[in-house]
């Protein structure tokens, strides 16, 4: 078996001989724990070709259905209501979702949790309180903290045109940019 390098802040290191390249079928098959980071173009007929091997299994969404509007801003471009998690959840009822990694620029993902660990914060969106528990651990063994901002309902913060979306925050940042999106509007004092 070939080994494969890969870069890291050291240099090149060679990573375990069990690493190899494989099919989508393949991994979704032998994979305990799949992350979703397809183009949002993709997904449909990805995820169609994998389901059956997902089943059972926690697929971490990290796509994001992200468009422009006539205006120049950053939009989803689900339905008004739906979340990308919901909309995940719906191709894969069989598995269970967790909406993370998907609020941060990839860039800034490849080097930020190595770089400053424990400083960056991560939203978790998920409904089932033990794969929130697995994917918050997987969340800290990157680097980042885990914050958990609700259920994949509540997951629009971290959607194309959400609050957090396409930015980093620091914990008490990221939660005060969640509660102060989800407060309700204000109203005029009488007087």
């Amino acid at each position: 078996m070939a080994s494969v390098r890969h870069r890291s802040a050291h240099g090149f290191e060679q990573l375990r001989p069990r690493a190899e390249a494989t099919s989508l079928e393949q991994a979704a098959a032998t994979a305990d724990i799949v992350l979703n980071a397809l183009n949002y173009q993709a997904v449909d007929e990805v995820l169609a070709a994998t389901a059956a091997h997902l089943a059972g299994k926690i697929v971490i969404d990290a796509s994001n259905p992200m468009g422009v509007s006539a205006d120049g801003r950053i939009i989803s471009t689900l339905a008004s209501g739906l979340t990308a998690g919901t909309r995940t959840a719906q191709r894969l009822p069989q598995s269970t979702i967790v909406r993370a990694f998907s609020h941060v620029m990839d860039e800034s993902l490849a080097y930020r949790g190595s770089a400053q660990p424990g400083f960056w914060a991560m939203a978790v969106a998920g409904d089932d309180p033990e794969a929130n528990g697995i994917v918050h651990a997987l969340v800290r063994a990157t680097g980042f903290v885990p914050v958990h901002i609700g259920t994949l309902a509540e997951s629009a913060p971290l959607d194309p045109g959400g609050v957090l979306f396409p930015h980093m925050f620091t914990p008490a940042d990221l939660t005060a940019q969640v509660s102060a999106s989800t407060a309700p509007a204000p109203t005029a004092t009488p007087g």
